[in-house]
């Protein structure tokens, strides 16, 4: 008899503890909802570097844009998706960058896309780095150029790209059946999937200097120049897309520039998605 009650007292405390936790609000919800989705891609990425917003360089205008629709008519071969291509929700390619240059002053923001265009593709094929002189590669645009001012064309730092000794025993061969114009916010995403990284001129604004807190291109529309720089990423769900800037890594998202996918569009003059092969000279 003493047993059973002793069971019963036992029983019967423990259930006026579980009432009273219950009803003071001690009980935790065994249901624990999950995280919610931090849609800032640089958190568990390749970044790390806290924003730190300081005023771009003042040589903006060093990319010539030309006529974007007279390019568009005359191109050879526009890049599209193939139909019913199914678009990841994001892709982001940035560990291909080898390193975040600084152009300082210099108009040489086409060369130091293309040089890392060069370095990322050498890497990718040896698994060595290998940084490319961009002055070498300004200096050749310009002659192919022959122009007054101080920017470049994609097209001219292309051909030098193709025709430079780089003194390596190899050749950077870039065949025109792997080079397509883009022009649509649609394609560079395309263009990210099957090359990588993309080479792209923007009309920058003064959102390039007046960037929001969190680092990404802020919402002023005026536009101050042209621009090369590549894209490397994206990510649908959290509409974002971005690439590595030639302007220091106290620039932006630790030197990256990040904005909207609707910004990109509107700001998007036209670009090339490039393979890059090495052959033995």
């Amino acid at each position: 008899m003493k047993e059973k009650t002793l069971a019963r007292f036992i029983f019967g405390s423990m259930a006026f503890i579980a009432l009273l936790l219950i009803f003071t609000g001690c009980v935790t919800n065994p249901y624990i909802p999950p995280p919610a989705v931090d849609c800032d891609p640089f958190i568990n990425g390749t970044f790390i570097t806290p924003p730190r917003p300081n005023p771009a360089w003042r040589h903006t205008g060093t990319l010539i844009l030309g006529d974007i629709k007279a390019k568009k008519l005359a191109a050879r071969h526009i890049l599209k998706a193939p139909p019913g291509w199914d678009c990841p929700d994001k892709i982001d390619n940035s560990a291909y960058c080898t390193a975040l240059e600084n152009q300082g002053p210099n108009p040489w923001c086409a060369a130091y896309s293309m040089g890392q265009l060069l370095s990322a593709s050498y890497w990718r094929e040896f698994h060595f780095r290998h940084d490319f002189p961009e002055d070498k590669l300004y200096a050749a645009a310009k002659k192919i150029d022959r122009n007054n001012s101080e920017g470049t064309t994609l097209e001219s730092i292309m051909q030098a790209a193709r025709r430079m000794d780089y003194g390596l025993g190899y050749m950077a061969v870039m065949p025109e059946e792997d080079e397509e114009q883009i022009y649509e916010v649609e394609d560079v995403v395309f263009a990210i999937h099957k090359y990588g990284l993309v080479l792209v001129g923007m009309q920058i604004t003064e959102g390039w200097n007046k960037l929001n807190p969190d680092g990404t291109i802020g919402p002023d529309t005026k536009a101050i120049g042209g621009h090369a720089v590549l894209v490397s990423g994206y990510s649908r769900s959290c509409n974002r897309i971005w690439g590595p800037n030639w302007w220091g890594k106290d620039w932006g998202k630790g030197g990256w520039w990040m904005m909207t996918l609707d910004q990109f569009d509107k700001q998007i003059g036209y670009g090339y998605a490039i393979r890059i092969k090495w052959e033995k000279k």
